[in-house]
């Protein structure tokens, strides 16, 4: 046998004993057993919060969120998923991508839930000195679900039924443009039309009668 030949065998011969290794690994794991999920967490936790500490590049989303407690998760949904016994992985760059692609997922999630939390505090445009954030505050009301919801009726009450869609679609992301355009009317009428209503909401909140 050559050279050749006997490095290509050695090389099968070691790529078989990982495969079979890692087999044996996702196996234990589907038991739960604690010495795999502590090899898997060994093996690939560093590497993981490096890349997950990449992806939040964001300040206000490492303020709001710490890399250990996102890493956590991530390995939580693949404990999750590997106990399922279903979770078909040959090699090990298999199972790095595998994890790879659950933290990119959910430093997406993540930066999702900013955006949409953002929207909500404040759906009127930047140049626009009213926010929605403000009405919550303004009689001293908590950020309980039990206030958020009493707002809200008091907002649809004053804007009536089509504008209170209008308000949904805005705390959903879309641009007064695209608002107003299915409404067959100018952006800067409707958003005049609903500051006016929610000036009205914040007086009725800040009254003191």
């Amino acid at each position: 046998m050559s050279k050749q030949s006997i490095e290509i065998a050695s090389s099968a011969s070691m790529e078989n004993q990982s495969r079979d290794k890692l087999s044996d690994l996702l196996a234990l794991l589907s038991q739960s057993d604690s010495d795999a999920l502590g090899q898997i967490l060994e093996s690939y936790g560093a590497e993981i919060r490096r890349f997950i500490r990449f992806r939040m590049r964001d300040s206000v989303l490492r303020r709001l969120h710490d890399s250990i407690d996102v890493e956590q998760s991530v390995f939580r949904r693949f404990f999750k998923r590997a106990g399922t016994g279903d979770l078909s992985l040959a090699t090990e760059d298999e199972l790095r991508a595998y994890l790879f692609t659950l933290a990119k997922h959910r430093v997406s999630e993540l930066k999702r839930e900013q955006s949409a939390q953002k929207r909500k505090a404040n759906f009127v445009e930047e140049d626009s000195s009213f926010q929605l954030g403000q009405l919550a505050g303004a009689d001293g009301a908590n950020d309980s679900a039990a206030a958020e919801s009493e707002l809200m009726m008091e907002v649809r009450s004053i804007v009536g039924t089509d504008d209170w869609e209008a308000v949904v679609q805005r705390l959903e992301g879309r641009t007064w443009k695209e608002v107003a355009r299915d409404r067959g009317t100018k952006p800067d009428t409707l958003r005049k039309r609903l500051q006016t209503a929610l000036q009205l909401v914040k007086a009725r909140l800040t009254s003191t009668e």
